[in-house]
């Protein structure tokens, strides 16, 4: 082979050689470096918002002590309802007549829903003030939220009272929020 082609196969091959990185650049190590780029951008931007999202508990940190100190369990509708309407019954049960007592609808928000029972008892004024406050406890996000007192019939100490009592809960859609 003479000088010249030697030459002409160096410059051809060396050329090859450039032409195939240029090409495996472009398909092999090039997208790998673009997704591993937006990986890398994506996992910023978690991080981000869980910076975001842990500097936001701290203004949540005195209502999530509040539930936990006030025993908040996740919970279905329907046990609340019935829990709630048997305690109320039972309180009103030990001096008072219970006329009637209903589960009324909940209302479901994002964070809490409200279960709430209304119930109309008959007896003495005393007796069913004392049982309004037993029932009244905010603490354990238990209220009465409708209140209506009649005097009944003739007698001047007997009274008829309807009361919805209401309790805020957490379910299990809520709790996933």
């Amino acid at each position: 082979m003479t000088p010249r082609e030697k030459n002409l196969l160096i410059f051809l091959g060396a050329t090859l050689f450039i032409i195939l990185n240029v090409v495996a650049y472009s398909q092999l190590y090039l997208p790998q470096k673009q997704k591993a780029e937006r990986a890398r951008v994506d996992a910023e931007k978690k991080y981000t918002q869980a910076q975001d999202y842990l500097q936001s508990a701290n203004d949540f940190e005195p209502e999530v002590e509040w539930l936990e100190k006030s025993g908040t369990t996740v919970t279905t509708i329907s046990k609340a309802q019935s829990k709630l309407g048997t305690s109320v019954r039972n309180l009103a049960a030990r001096k008072l007549e219970v006329r009637d007592s209903r589960i009324l609808d909940a209302i479901e928000g994002p964070y809490f829903t409200r279960v709430r029972v209304s119930t109309k008892v008959t007896g003495k004024e005393s007796d069913v003030v004392n049982w309004i406050n037993g029932i009244h406890r905010p603490r354990t996000r238990q209220v009465v939220t409708s209140l209506e007192i009649k005097q009944q019939g003739s007698n001047p100490h007997g009274v008829e009272c309807t009361v919805d009592v209401e309790q805020w809960i957490i379910t299990e859609e809520s709790a996933n929020y």
